[in-house]
């Protein structure tokens, strides 16, 4: 059920404070953004709506900074409602390790998730279209990136070559599936994407034929 924002502590100039976050409510849209952590709590859902006054605003967004420097922060669950994490959202989260992404997501900001350092592996929605410059910069025990379909990664718009979660080595599964590297000699096919390239040298990933939906994971 939806937060009663009836019994929060304050409400001004259209900010809401409700439980473990601060919320900005757009009246006209009836829609609410998390703009800043509460108290520092371990493990955090975000919920798909608020309620105030009688009407429910739909939680779209997590602001710039929102959780900035929550280093008790271990877990988090971003709802479906949500389209946008906003830059420096979770910046050096460092205990962060369990993330949840909606399938709503279509945008994550500039150094979102820099400096979780306790981050292992992400899932990136299907529904993701572009990332920010150094969104997982320094995410140094990051080894893993999951999505389901090639063609989602693929349409993806990286910022810049340090946007991309695969930067610092951490290896992209397509469906379960795991992409290789050279030497492999066995029945594996390149994938490239535009979003590879890098000073113009177009850079491709390896999966084995028989693992990827359709022979090449488009969905």
């Amino acid at each position: 059920s939806s937060p009663d924002l009836k019994s929060m502590s304050f409400y001004l100039s259209q900010l809401a404070v409700y439980g473990d976050s601060k919320y900005r409510l757009d009246e006209e849209n009836l829609t609410a953004e998390v703009i800043r952590k509460g108290k520092y709590i371990d493990c955090i859902i975000i919920p798909e709506a608020v309620v105030f006054n009688e009407l429910t605003y739909r939680v779209t967004s997590i602001g710039k900074g929102a959780f900035y420097g929550c280093e008790s922060l271990i877990a988090i669950t971003i709802p479906n409602s949500v389209t946008s994490i906003g830059n420096n959202a979770f910046y050096n989260c460092s205990s962060l390790a369990n993330v949840i992404i909606g399938n709503g997501v279509t945008s994550i900001g500039d150094y979102a998730f820099c400096q979780c350092f306790s981050l292992t592996s992400i899932t990136i929605p299907n529904s993701v279209t572009s990332i920010g410059d150094w969104a997982f910069y320094s995410c140094t025990s990051l080894t893993r990136v999951d999505i389901t379909y090639l063609s989602a990664w693929c349409k993806i718009i990286f910022d810049a070559t340090s946007a991309n979660p695969l930067y610092n080595g951490a290896k992209l599964y397509i469906n379960n599936t795991e992409g290789e590297g050279a030497g492999h000699y066995m029945p594996f096919i390149n994938i490239t994407c535009p979003n590879m390239e890098e000073d113009g040298t177009t850079h491709s990933i390896r999966f084995p034929d028989s693992g990827l939906e359709n022979g090449n994971g488009n969905g």
